[in-house]
């Protein structure tokens, strides 16, 4: 584990995930699954990646989404570093 990972060095309170969509049908599923399952008060931010689209929201029950949608979750991702 990198010191950026460790707790005392998180630059937000909070903790997010970012969902990878490399393709329209992923971004499509994962839309679908945000929109029926993702009750937080923040909507998610989404930008482009190099393949596709990320989405940084806030945790939530992912394990009553599909588990297409999933393996999409990165969770505490070192991506999230810089944002």
């Amino acid at each position: 584990s990198t010191a950026l990972m460790q707790p005392a060095n998180a630059v937000m309170s909070e903790k997010l995930w970012l969902i990878d969509c490399d393709s329209e049908d992923e971004i499509s599923l994962a839309t679908t699954q945000i929109g029926q399952h993702y009750h937080c008060k923040k909507k998610p931010y989404q930008y482009p990646s190099k393949t596709g689209i990320h989405f940084l929201l806030q945790p939530f029950n992912a394990a009553v989404c599909s588990p297409q949608f999933q393996g999409f979750v990165k969770k505490n991702s070192f991506m999230l570093w810089g944002f």
